[in-house]
């Protein structure tokens, strides 16, 4: 069981810095919503603090969230949300087992979490140090029915992320590239420093770590040119987006710093900065969202810190809570996270804010325009567009940029939608004062 749930009323959770930089002047942020879990005493032979991943599903538009089981530290439980708050929690309850533990030398963390199309892709790690070491390492996947799939390990080797599709099963190790066949057998070996988060497209596989980020070829698996990002030292781990043909890169260096920026897939260099973390802090999560926004978790003890750039690399806000963040993922136009909470003793939390808690912009009940029907079958209708709108986009979720329309614009614009796939699309509004974006879905 996962603990006693509490719908809190919304208050302040964060706080921006206002002026990224004036720790003097802060203001209190709302979240949209909030659960908090009041776990009570665990048993003994608990490791630490309950830990938390997130996932957020475009298929489906639900976030997935694992938690450590109350009295068995090595089952990982399963929460489902719709983006709204309400929860979808199955019973009885998902669940991920690690390795059975009965002795505090021993522990069991889900690394990374991820979903798509209903299905969750849990990369876990096991270590013990009881009698002598050992580590496990394994990918397991699950469905929303609580049906299981194909378990892939790599033994005493760290394993840091993994990523199926038609050709098969990706996995990423420290220094490795284990290639897997649709039925699970192993049968290639690449050799490369790998990335926290890799990135997969349909012909491409983006790894590694600065100052040369590994490309290669998704069908092939032949090499291809590097992309040179800048670095200030060793990265410690790497986390990679790609929006588009722009890749996102967050590298933590030794000393509390990260190397963070933004690259084409040509190797241009969009943005580059080098960010002195609070002491003791590190790197927990990435997210990008509908506007192109970059967002950085870090944490430590107690303290969590959330950084915000725009597409050009410009910190536009600086966020710090009284709670640690394990994870950050975002809907687009949501951006959640979750972590231990501080108040509450082996509590943990989940809540979600709207990507305008910066500036004020909305990304749904504060932007003007609209569109209809929604969910789509053949077109759709755009009403309300600003008169000053310069372009607008459609994007997949993958960030993907599917269609553009370039202005001038009269106030109502039709749009076909026919040659689209079904599934989720975001549609962005662009202009010299205003940037705003709108979830759809398309539904032959």
């Amino acid at each position: 069981m996962i603990g006693r749930a509490m719908r809190y009323q919304l208050m302040p959770l964060m706080t921006i810095v206002l002026g990224c930089g004036d720790l003097s002047a802060q203001v209190p942020v709302l979240p949209e919503w909030i659960h908090q879990y009041n776990y009570g005493a665990l048993p003994e032979y608990t490791v630490g603090r309950p830990h938390t991943k997130l996932a957020f599903d475009p298929s489906s538009g639900r976030l997935y969230r694992t938690v450590t089981h109350v009295a068995q530290a090595g089952i990982f439980e399963v929460q489902v949300f719709d983006a709204d708050g309400t929860d979808l929690t199955p019973t009885p309850a998902l669940s991920f087992h690690g390795a059975y533990t009965t002795t505090d030398h021993s522990t069991n963390d889900i690394v990374r979490l991820s979903a798509m199309n209903d299905t969750l892709q849990a990369v876990m790690h096991f270590v013990s140090l009881f009698v002598e070491e050992r580590n496990l390492n394994w990918v397991q996947y699950m469905a929303l029915d609580g049906s299981k799939d194909k378990l892939l390990g790599s033994g005493a080797r760290p394993m840091f992320d993994a990523h199926r599709d038609q050709l098969g099963t990706l996995v990423q190790l420290e220094d490795e590239l284990l290639v897997h066949n649709p039925s699970g057998w192993q049968t290639t070996t690449l050799m490369t420093a790998g990335a926290r988060r890799m990135v997969v497209t349909p012909d491409r596989i983006y790894t590694g770590a600065p100052p040369d980020l590994t490309v290669i070829d998704r069908n092939t698996l032949a090499p291809l040119p590097p992309l040179s990002i800048a670095s200030s030292g060793t990265a410690v781990t790497t986390d990679l987006l790609l929006n588009g043909n722009v890749l996102s890169y967050v590298a933590m260096i030794g000393n509390n710093t990260m190397d963070l920026g933004a690259t084409d897939t040509t190797g241009e260099s969009i943005w580059s900065e080098v960010i002195t973390l609070p002491d003791s802090a590190y790197v927990s999560g990435i997210a990008l969202d509908v506007i192109g926004d970059l967002w950085v978790s870090a944490t430590r003890v107690a303290q969590g810190y959330i950084y915000r750039f725009d597409p050009l690399g410009t910190l536009t806000g600086f966020y710090s809570l009284g709670k640690t963040i394990d994870d950050i993922t975002t809907s687009g136009t949501r951006i959640f996270i979750t972590g231990q909470d501080a108040d509450i003793t082996y509590g943990t939390y989940v809540a979600a804010f709207d990507i305008g808690i910066t500036d004020g912009m909305s990304s749904r009940d504060g932007t003007r325009f609209s569109i209809a029907p929604n969910p789509a079958t053949s077109t759709i209708t755009i009403n309300d567009i600003a008169a000053d709108t310069e372009l607008i986009t459609i994007v997949d979720a993958t960030g993907r940029t599917i269609k553009e329309l370039r202005g001038p614009f009269k106030a109502m614009v039709e749009c076909s939608v026919t040659d689209l796939a079904p599934g989720s699309y975001f549609l962005h509004i662009t202009g010299p004062a205003e940037k705003s974006a709108l979830p759809f879905q398309v539904a032959h």
